[in-house]
């Protein structure tokens, strides 16, 4: 127990300082988030049971307190849970025991502590993997019992029923792992099943615009966009990357430049630190040659991240088609500095370098 609770503490800090979910992102109450635990534990033990219609994301689900009908998952578990308690004598405590450790297994991924996916979905099948040898294993037991109590013909068609049902399961665990083949394969099959993901549109479009599929790309991302902003509180950082993402997908396309600064914009109206939105908004006044505009947009990406360096290469830039060279290569030596990869990525820093390290 005190192993499980380290490695429970370690998961919860995982989650705040590395993933950087915070509680803000799952703004919910207390009976919102029991009407999101009763259903999940259903849900998992219809999705064990009947493995039908499996997604890599699952619709989430949308929490109304003040909706009659959403208290019905916790009903059924309170009634199922008194059913059990009361019936222990007659029942045994085999079935408690299963359902109390598939409870309990799961109730770090049930909505009362925050996890990153439940920005896009409450649910998801590997919550359940560890949970799930509650069920199976009482399952088991049960077979076995039935099997020593029974006669060989009745174990002999209780053995091929059991072979016919793995044989199944065998062949949809095959189908399944179809959908893994590739990441474009795994978004579409996502985006099929669950066509309000966001998060399914956003990666999608990251792959069609990593591979020159920029019109496809920006479908995508704008309705990433749609489907994000529409969350109930959305978090700003959140929508600040659905803005930026749609951004670095406009700028490729000649004509879409003018939005791109829109949506960048809107990043930074949503992020205001947020270093990235700042320095491609600057690339782009740049590409449409609003020099000072871009000279502006590279200093504030400096003022929030000194140690940019691609943001002081590009500032070097734009300050060098002003004619002011002193102070670009004043920019450019920070840049190598801080990333030595510059000089390999654009070779006439090696110059700029080295008339740096021979001068007095």
């Amino acid at each position: 127990m005190v192993l499980g609770a380290a490695m429970g503490l370690l998961t919860m800090w995982w989650e705040r300082h590395h993933q950087g979910t915070t509680p803000a992102m799952l703004a919910m109450n207390p009976i919102e988030r029991a009407l999101v635990a009763s259903h999940a534990v259903w849900f998992y033990l219809g999705k064990l049971l009947w493995p039908a219609t499996l997604s890599f994301s699952y619709p989430k689900w949308k929490i109304d307190p003040a909706d009659p009908f959403q208290y019905a998952w916790l009903a059924a578990c309170l009634a199922a849970a008194a059913g059990m308690w009361l019936g222990r004598e007659r029942i045994g405590r085999a079935p408690v025991a299963a359902i109390v450790f598939f409870v309990a297994t799961l109730a770090p991924t049930l909505g009362f502590i925050m996890l990153l996916t439940f920005l896009y979905t409450f649910v998801a099948d590997h919550y359940q993997y560890v949970a799930c040898i509650g069920p199976v294993g009482l399952l088991a037991g049960a077979g076995a019992s039935f099997a020593r109590r029974s006669g060989w013909r009745r174990r002999t068609a209780a053995a091929a029923g059991l072979f016919v049902l793995l044989a199944v399961l065998a062949g949809l665990t095959w189908r399944q792992g179809l959908i893994y083949k590739d990441r474009e394969t795994l978004w579409r099959d996502t985006i099929r099943k669950n066509p309000d993901s966001f998060m399914a549109h956003t990666n999608l479009a990251t792959l069609l615009r990593s591979e020159g599929n920029v019109e496809e790309a920006i479908v995508h991302f704008r309705r990433a966009l749609e489907l994000g902003s529409a969350e109930r509180g959305v978090h700003s950082q959140t929508l600040a990357h659905l803005h930026y993402n749609l951004a670095n997908a406009l700028r490729m396309r000649p004509d879409g430049l003018d939005e791109a600064v829109a949506h960048y914009r809107l990043a930074i109206a949503a992020e205001p630190g947020y270093v990235l939105a700042h320095s491609n908004l600057g690339n782009v006044f740049f590409a449409q040659g609003k020099i000072s505009e871009a000279i502006d947009a590279y200093r504030r990406a400096l003022q929030l991240d000194p140690r940019y360096a691609d943001g002081h290469y590009n500032l070097g830039v734009a300050l060098e088609s002003l004619g002011k060279k002193e102070e670009a290569i004043e920019q450019y030596l920070i840049a190598t500095r801080l990333a030595p990869r510059l000089v390999e990525e654009h070779p006439r820093l090696a110059g700029v370098a080295r008339g740096a390290a021979a001068a007095p």
